[in-house]
């Protein structure tokens, strides 16, 4: 288990495994990465670490833990929006990190107003206008604003989504990948 790099220079990859210290994960395996806004690279973990990796020179910051916040959840997602705060998809739900404030909010499957839907959260992008689109692994799509509340909601007649891409524009173009289900 762990990250496979490959440097500028395209010779041979950089392996980062777990374990304590420089240059290592503390988390693995690596199940999301997303672009952070100052070049870096954001790194969710299934047992709940949040790290940054700086691919000028390779080192590994150890950001965020939410094994505190949130005990049980595996991560799958990680998101850096414009406005700088981090969402993570997990096997519980859908979390906001506001990083200024150093503060949480979490929404957990099928519970509240603004209820996510069922499966843990594997796909987060973000759209041209601001909409922050979800994709849950047997749940379907969701689109929800800066403050994550629910926008739309779209379900699959059958299957799970396994796979989401969002192309943002005045108007928004949504992909999906599904499996079909067969019962009987």
């Amino acid at each position: 288990n762990g990250l496979l790099r490959l440097p500028r220079d395209w010779r041979h990859f950089a392996v980062y495994r777990a374990g304590e210290g420089e240059g290592k994960l503390a988390s693995t395996p690596v199940r999301g990465s997303a672009l952070a806004r100052d070049g870096r690279v954001w790194l969710a973990g299934s047992a709940g670490m949040v790290e940054l990796l700086d691919p000028a020179n390779g080192r590994i910051e150890h950001a965020l833990d939410l094994r505190r916040e949130l005990p049980q959840a595996r991560l799958w997602s990680v998101l850096e929006r414009r406005d700088g705060s981090l969402w993570l998809g997990h096997s519980q739900g859908l979390s906001r990190y506001l990083r200024g404030a150093r503060r949480w909010r979490h929404w957990r499957i099928g519970e509240g107003e603004d209820a996510l839907l069922t499966g843990p959260v594997r796909q987060l992008a973000e759209d041209a206008d601001g909409a922050l689109w979800l994709g849950s692994y047997g749940g379907g799509v969701q689109a929800r604003d800066a403050q994550g509340r629910v926008l739309q909601s779209t379900v699959p007649w059958s299957g799970a989504v396994t796979a989401a891409t969002v192309r943002g524009s005045s108007s928004t173009s949504v992909s999906l990948a599904s499996t079909s289900i067969e019962t009987g």
